[in-house]
């Protein structure tokens, strides 16, 4: 069966199997002399026009102007630091950004801008149709009353669905995998979030929120024992992580 399939024999001439190919197994391989160059970082192109088709001013320096006041989404992460942008992240650490210099008012209009945004320019919705549209509000545990009124408001009023739903985080994510009881960790950018659903039902003591996410670089292991409360453990340099 072997001569019908054409599989070779041990003992048969190396030949007859082509060129072998060989490998390092210890992974070294000698570095390529084609080497491809570093591409440079993409940067966000904020202006409208080129500056060749644009006319000069007095000084000699083309006259180039921004294509718009706002800009969102990924873009917005690659806009160079010597253009004159700022960056506005109207929800940090799971609540509005509200500060001296960034008040409730500004968080909120960003929102609506946001929003606005996702909704004309991914979901092609106009503004003339979302009447037509109920939304479902999806906010985290962290969220208190107040904020959520807002986002209601921001919803509603602004930008034009006829009605709205609020339902928590932890539920939704319980009924879309069609459960009734579980443990929900949310480990998000900021934030991480634990609680315990049974019967549908959040359990207000089994929540429990820690300051700390996806965009911290690292953890020692001075900080990680401090933050984690688990009863009847313990827990140190010599411990893993996963024993907190």
């Amino acid at each position: 069966t072997a001569s019908l399939l054409k599989i070779p024999y041990l003992d048969d001439e190396s030949s007859s199997f082509g060129s072998r190919k060989t490998a390092r197994i210890d992974g070294y391989n000698q570095p390529s002399t084609n080497t491809k160059k570093d591409t440079a970082f993409p940067w966000t192109n904020v202006f409208e026009d080129e500056p060749s088709s644009l006319p000069t001013s007095d000084s000699g320096e083309s006259k180039r102007k921004y294509r718009r006041n706002m800009i969102f989404g990924e873009e917005a992460m690659r806009i160079s630091p010597k253009e004159p942008y700022t960056i506005h992240r109207p929800i940090r650490r799971g609540h509005f950004n509200v500060s001296p210099q960034y008040s409730a008012q500004q968080v909120c209009e960003d929102l609506v801008a946001i929003w606005d945004w996702v909704l004309l320019d991914k979901l092609e919705i106009a503004h003339s149709e979302r009447n037509k549209y109920s939304a479902v509000l999806v906010v985290p545990g962290t969220f208190d009353s107040r904020e959520i009124k807002e986002l209601l408001t921001i919803v509603l009023r602004d930008l034009c669905f006829s009605s709205a739903v609020v339902h928590q985080e932890g539920l939704s994510t319980i009924f879309g995998n069609g459960l009734s009881t579980a443990c929900i960790v949310n480990m998000g950018a900021q934030t991480s979030t634990v609680v315990c659903i049974e019967d549908g039902v959040s359990l207000p003591n089994t929540e429990k929120i820690l300051p700390f996410g996806g965009d911290m670089p690292s953890m020692d292991s001075e900080a990680l024992p401090k933050l984690a409360t688990a009863p009847n453990r313990r827990f140190g340099k010599a411990n893993r992580y996963a024993d907190a």
